[in-house]
Protein backbone atom coordinates (compact mmCIF):
# COMPACT_ATOMS: atom_id res chain seq x y z
CA UNK A 1 0.00 0.00 0.00
CA UNK A 2 2.65 2.45 0.51
CA UNK A 3 4.38 2.06 -2.39
CA UNK A 4 4.19 5.01 -5.17
CA UNK A 5 1.76 4.45 -7.54
CA UNK A 6 3.44 7.80 -9.36
CA UNK A 7 6.60 5.49 -10.08
CA UNK A 8 4.87 2.64 -11.03
CA UNK A 9 4.22 1.57 -15.16
CA UNK A 10 0.88 0.69 -15.81
CA UNK A 11 1.30 -3.07 -15.83
CA UNK A 12 3.00 -2.65 -12.12
CA UNK A 13 0.20 -0.80 -10.71
CA UNK A 14 -2.21 -3.40 -12.05
CA UNK A 15 0.01 -6.11 -10.66
CA UNK A 16 0.67 -4.35 -7.25
CA UNK A 17 -3.20 -3.98 -6.93
CA UNK A 18 -4.12 -7.56 -7.58
CA UNK A 19 -1.56 -8.84 -4.94
CA UNK A 20 -3.60 -6.21 -2.29
CA UNK A 21 -6.65 -7.92 -3.50
CA UNK A 22 -5.20 -11.51 -2.88
CA UNK A 23 -3.85 -10.48 0.31
CA UNK A 24 -6.70 -8.49 1.55
CA UNK A 25 -8.70 -11.50 1.02
CA UNK A 26 -6.47 -13.81 2.82
CA UNK A 27 -6.74 -11.10 5.43
CA UNK A 28 -10.71 -11.34 5.54
CA UNK A 29 -10.51 -14.87 5.57
CA UNK A 30 -8.25 -15.33 8.63
CA UNK A 31 -11.22 -14.98 11.28
CA UNK A 32 -12.73 -17.44 9.33
CA UNK A 33 -10.36 -20.06 10.39
CA UNK A 34 -10.90 -22.77 7.58
CA UNK A 35 -7.98 -24.65 8.75
CA UNK A 36 -10.32 -25.18 12.31
CA UNK A 37 -13.74 -26.28 9.82
CA UNK A 38 -12.88 -28.77 7.67
CA UNK A 39 -10.41 -31.67 6.12
CA UNK A 40 -10.46 -30.60 3.20
CA UNK A 41 -6.78 -28.84 2.89
CA UNK A 42 -5.12 -31.35 4.74
CA UNK A 43 -5.87 -34.66 2.96
CA UNK A 44 -5.85 -32.22 -0.25
CA UNK A 45 -2.21 -31.56 0.09
CA UNK A 46 -1.26 -34.39 1.11
CA UNK A 47 -2.70 -36.54 -1.98
CA UNK A 48 -2.17 -33.40 -4.36
CA UNK A 49 1.53 -33.26 -3.48
CA UNK A 50 2.01 -36.95 -4.40
CA UNK A 51 -0.68 -36.83 -7.68
CA UNK A 52 1.55 -33.89 -9.00
CA UNK A 53 4.38 -35.63 -8.89
CA UNK A 54 3.37 -38.37 -10.86
CA UNK A 55 1.40 -36.36 -13.28
CA UNK A 56 4.57 -34.00 -14.23
CA UNK A 57 7.14 -36.73 -14.14
CA UNK A 58 9.91 -34.01 -14.18
CA UNK A 59 12.45 -36.43 -11.98
CA UNK A 60 13.95 -39.76 -13.25
CA UNK A 61 12.21 -42.74 -12.10
CA UNK A 62 14.35 -43.53 -8.99
CA UNK A 63 14.62 -39.82 -7.49
CA UNK A 64 10.56 -39.37 -8.56
CA UNK A 65 9.96 -42.56 -6.44
CA UNK A 66 12.01 -41.44 -3.37
CA UNK A 67 10.04 -38.43 -3.00
CA UNK A 68 6.95 -39.64 -3.54
CA UNK A 69 7.70 -41.96 -0.81
CA UNK A 70 8.78 -39.21 1.57
CA UNK A 71 5.18 -37.54 1.02
CA UNK A 72 3.36 -40.51 1.90
CA UNK A 73 5.78 -40.63 5.05
CA UNK A 74 5.29 -37.03 5.59
CA UNK A 75 1.02 -38.16 5.71
CA UNK A 76 0.52 -38.72 9.03
CA UNK A 77 2.36 -36.09 10.65
CA UNK A 78 -0.22 -33.39 8.57
CA UNK A 79 -3.35 -35.65 9.56
CA UNK A 80 -2.35 -35.55 13.41
CA UNK A 81 -2.36 -31.80 12.58
CA UNK A 82 -5.83 -32.22 11.10
CA UNK A 83 -7.09 -34.23 14.01
CA UNK A 84 -5.66 -31.59 17.04
CA UNK A 85 -7.31 -28.59 14.83
CA UNK A 86 -10.93 -29.45 13.67
CA UNK A 87 -13.05 -27.91 16.37
CA UNK A 88 -17.05 -29.61 15.99
CA UNK A 89 -18.20 -25.97 17.54
CA UNK A 90 -16.72 -24.70 14.42
CA UNK A 91 -16.75 -27.50 11.93
CA UNK A 92 -20.21 -27.97 10.04
CA UNK A 93 -21.49 -31.16 9.57
CA UNK A 94 -21.83 -31.32 6.13
CA UNK A 95 -18.67 -30.41 5.12
CA UNK A 96 -17.47 -33.28 7.84
CA UNK A 97 -19.54 -35.52 5.85
CA UNK A 98 -18.23 -34.58 2.13
CA UNK A 99 -14.58 -34.82 3.47
CA UNK A 100 -15.24 -38.56 4.25
CA UNK A 101 -15.45 -39.72 0.42
CA UNK A 102 -11.87 -37.79 -0.27
CA UNK A 103 -10.47 -39.58 3.09
CA UNK A 104 -11.67 -42.97 1.76
CA UNK A 105 -10.21 -42.41 -1.31
CA UNK A 106 -7.03 -41.47 0.18
CA UNK A 107 -6.81 -44.87 1.25
CA UNK A 108 -7.47 -46.80 -1.58
CA UNK A 109 -4.75 -44.07 -3.20
CA UNK A 110 -1.81 -44.43 -0.96
CA UNK A 111 -2.32 -48.43 -1.22
CA UNK A 112 -2.47 -48.49 -5.06
CA UNK A 113 -0.18 -45.24 -6.04
CA UNK A 114 3.08 -48.30 -6.11
CA UNK A 115 1.41 -49.32 -9.25
CA UNK A 116 2.46 -46.52 -11.03
CA UNK A 117 6.14 -47.96 -10.63
CA UNK A 118 5.68 -51.29 -11.64
CA UNK A 119 8.74 -51.56 -14.15
CA UNK A 120 11.20 -50.97 -11.12
CA UNK A 121 10.43 -53.36 -8.38
CA UNK A 122 12.79 -51.62 -5.81
CA UNK A 123 11.06 -48.12 -6.25
CA UNK A 124 7.83 -49.96 -6.21
CA UNK A 125 8.15 -52.04 -2.64
CA UNK A 126 9.81 -48.20 -1.53
CA UNK A 127 6.39 -46.56 -2.45
CA UNK A 128 4.10 -49.62 -1.23
CA UNK A 129 5.64 -49.47 1.97
CA UNK A 130 5.12 -45.54 2.66
CA UNK A 131 1.60 -46.03 1.04
CA UNK A 132 0.52 -47.97 4.03
CA UNK A 133 2.13 -45.45 5.88
CA UNK A 134 -0.01 -43.13 4.85
CA UNK A 135 -3.15 -45.24 4.42
CA UNK A 136 -3.21 -46.27 7.72
CA UNK A 137 -2.72 -42.52 8.72
CA UNK A 138 -6.44 -42.31 6.22
CA UNK A 139 -8.06 -44.33 8.12
CA UNK A 140 -7.40 -43.00 11.16
CA UNK A 141 -8.60 -39.47 10.10
CA UNK A 142 -11.62 -41.22 8.53
CA UNK A 143 -12.47 -42.66 11.88
CA UNK A 144 -12.23 -39.32 14.11
CA UNK A 145 -14.00 -37.36 11.36
CA UNK A 146 -16.95 -39.79 11.39
CA UNK A 147 -17.09 -39.72 14.81
CA UNK A 148 -17.37 -36.06 15.15
CA UNK A 149 -20.22 -35.35 12.32
CA UNK A 150 -23.02 -36.07 15.03
CA UNK A 151 -21.15 -33.61 17.63
CA UNK A 152 -20.67 -30.87 14.78
CA UNK A 153 -22.30 -27.37 15.27
CA UNK A 154 -20.43 -25.10 12.99
CA UNK A 155 -21.69 -23.76 9.89
CA UNK A 156 -20.61 -23.72 6.23
CA UNK A 157 -21.67 -20.17 5.16
CA UNK A 158 -19.08 -17.81 5.81
CA UNK A 159 -21.78 -14.75 5.93
CA UNK A 160 -22.97 -12.27 4.45
CA UNK A 161 -21.01 -9.44 6.22
CA UNK A 162 -17.81 -11.11 4.96
CA UNK A 163 -19.32 -11.84 1.71
CA UNK A 164 -19.93 -8.52 0.90
CA UNK A 165 -15.91 -7.60 2.24
CA UNK A 166 -14.50 -9.93 -0.09
CA UNK A 167 -16.45 -8.66 -2.98
CA UNK A 168 -15.60 -5.53 -2.44
CA UNK A 169 -12.08 -5.44 -1.35
CA UNK A 170 -10.55 -8.72 -2.63
CA UNK A 171 -12.83 -8.94 -6.19
CA UNK A 172 -12.83 -4.98 -6.86
CA UNK A 173 -16.61 -4.83 -7.26
CA UNK A 174 -18.60 -1.77 -6.52
CA UNK A 175 -21.35 -3.81 -4.57
CA UNK A 176 -21.37 -6.23 -1.91
CA UNK A 177 -23.46 -9.45 -0.96
CA UNK A 178 -27.13 -8.19 -0.77
CA UNK A 179 -26.88 -5.90 -4.30
CA UNK A 180 -25.39 -9.16 -5.85
CA UNK A 181 -28.45 -10.73 -4.96
CA UNK A 182 -30.94 -8.45 -6.14
CA UNK A 183 -28.26 -8.38 -9.32
CA UNK A 184 -28.87 -12.08 -9.15
CA UNK A 185 -32.86 -12.02 -8.99
CA UNK A 186 -33.14 -9.36 -12.22
CA UNK A 187 -30.61 -11.51 -14.46
CA UNK A 188 -32.17 -14.68 -13.71
CA UNK A 189 -35.98 -13.28 -14.34
CA UNK A 190 -34.05 -12.16 -18.34
CA UNK A 191 -32.41 -15.64 -18.81
CA UNK A 192 -35.89 -17.01 -17.61
CA UNK A 193 -37.72 -14.93 -20.15
CA UNK A 194 -35.46 -15.37 -22.98
CA UNK A 195 -35.04 -20.02 -22.04
CA UNK A 196 -39.15 -19.84 -22.15
CA UNK A 197 -38.73 -19.01 -25.87
CA UNK A 198 -36.73 -21.12 -26.77
CA UNK A 199 -38.11 -24.26 -24.85
CA UNK A 200 -41.44 -23.04 -26.99
CA UNK A 201 -39.48 -23.03 -30.12
CA UNK A 202 -37.07 -26.24 -29.54
CA UNK A 203 -40.03 -28.54 -27.31
CA UNK A 204 -43.04 -26.62 -27.63
CA UNK A 205 -43.55 -25.72 -24.03
CA UNK A 206 -42.56 -22.91 -21.73
CA UNK A 207 -41.21 -24.99 -18.92
CA UNK A 208 -37.48 -24.81 -19.35
CA UNK A 209 -36.41 -26.29 -16.69
CA UNK A 210 -38.17 -30.10 -18.01
CA UNK A 211 -36.46 -29.48 -21.62
CA UNK A 212 -33.21 -29.09 -19.34
CA UNK A 213 -33.71 -31.84 -17.18
CA UNK A 214 -34.09 -33.73 -20.31
CA UNK A 215 -30.86 -33.21 -21.76
CA UNK A 216 -29.52 -35.09 -18.84
CA UNK A 217 -30.40 -38.17 -20.76
CA UNK A 218 -28.19 -37.53 -23.49
CA UNK A 219 -24.82 -38.44 -21.81
CA UNK A 220 -21.40 -40.62 -22.77
CA UNK A 221 -22.28 -44.52 -21.69
CA UNK A 222 -18.98 -44.85 -20.65
CA UNK A 223 -15.72 -42.89 -18.98
CA UNK A 224 -14.08 -43.44 -21.90
CA UNK A 225 -16.93 -41.59 -24.44
CA UNK A 226 -16.83 -38.73 -21.39
CA UNK A 227 -12.93 -38.39 -21.80
CA UNK A 228 -13.26 -37.71 -25.45
CA UNK A 229 -16.22 -35.25 -25.25
CA UNK A 230 -14.16 -33.41 -22.93
CA UNK A 231 -11.17 -33.57 -25.07
CA UNK A 232 -13.21 -32.55 -28.23
CA UNK A 233 -15.16 -29.44 -25.83
CA UNK A 234 -11.42 -28.11 -24.84
CA UNK A 235 -10.38 -28.33 -28.34
CA UNK A 236 -13.28 -25.67 -29.34
CA UNK A 237 -13.20 -23.64 -26.45
CA UNK A 238 -9.30 -23.18 -26.54
CA UNK A 239 -9.36 -22.49 -30.54
CA UNK A 240 -12.49 -19.61 -29.78
CA UNK A 241 -10.24 -18.13 -27.28
CA UNK A 242 -6.78 -17.90 -29.72
CA UNK A 243 -9.40 -17.19 -32.81
CA UNK A 244 -11.28 -13.67 -30.91
CA UNK A 245 -7.80 -13.03 -28.96
CA UNK A 246 -9.02 -13.42 -25.39
CA UNK A 247 -5.79 -14.58 -23.82
CA UNK A 248 -2.25 -14.59 -24.63
CA UNK A 249 -0.80 -18.30 -24.96
CA UNK A 250 2.67 -18.81 -24.36
CA UNK A 251 5.09 -20.59 -26.28
CA UNK A 252 4.76 -24.46 -26.32
CA UNK A 253 2.15 -23.93 -24.22
CA UNK A 254 0.03 -27.46 -24.92
CA UNK A 255 -3.55 -28.56 -22.83
CA UNK A 256 -3.92 -32.06 -21.79
CA UNK A 257 -7.18 -33.68 -21.12
CA UNK A 258 -6.78 -36.50 -18.51
CA UNK A 259 -8.88 -38.26 -15.81
CA UNK A 260 -9.25 -36.51 -12.71
CA UNK A 261 -7.42 -38.16 -9.62
CA UNK A 262 -9.10 -40.52 -8.10
CA UNK A 263 -9.70 -38.37 -5.02
CA UNK A 264 -10.82 -35.29 -5.80
CA UNK A 265 -13.68 -36.99 -7.70
CA UNK A 266 -16.18 -36.99 -4.50
CA UNK A 267 -15.25 -33.36 -3.78
CA UNK A 268 -15.07 -31.85 -7.59
CA UNK A 269 -18.21 -33.01 -10.04
CA UNK A 270 -16.75 -31.52 -12.92
CA UNK A 271 -13.83 -30.78 -15.10
CA UNK A 272 -10.83 -28.91 -13.55
CA UNK A 273 -7.63 -27.13 -14.91
CA UNK A 274 -4.13 -28.09 -12.96
CA UNK A 275 -1.50 -26.04 -13.85
CA UNK A 276 1.46 -26.16 -15.42
CA UNK A 277 4.59 -26.84 -12.32
CA UNK A 278 6.29 -23.73 -11.60
CA UNK A 279 9.62 -23.45 -13.79
CA UNK A 280 8.73 -26.53 -15.96
CA UNK A 281 10.68 -26.45 -19.39
CA UNK A 282 7.02 -26.98 -20.77
CA UNK A 283 4.19 -24.92 -19.99
CA UNK A 284 2.00 -28.16 -20.39
CA UNK A 285 -1.31 -27.84 -18.34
Amino acid sequence: REVDGSQLTEDERVDRDLALMVLRGRELQRGWADWRRTPDAYAGSALSGVFGLLQNRLRPETELAEAVAARLRGTPALLEACRDNLDPTLASPVLLRRSLGQIAAGVAYSRSVSAEFGGDRAAQALVADAGEVAAAAFEQLGAHVEAMVDRATGDWAIGEERYSALLREAEGLPYGARELHEKGLVLYDELATDMQARSQDLRGTDDFLAVLRGFNDDHPETPEDMLALYQEATDAARAYCIEHDLVTMPEGESCVVAPSAPFTRSMIAVAHYMQPPPFAPAPAG
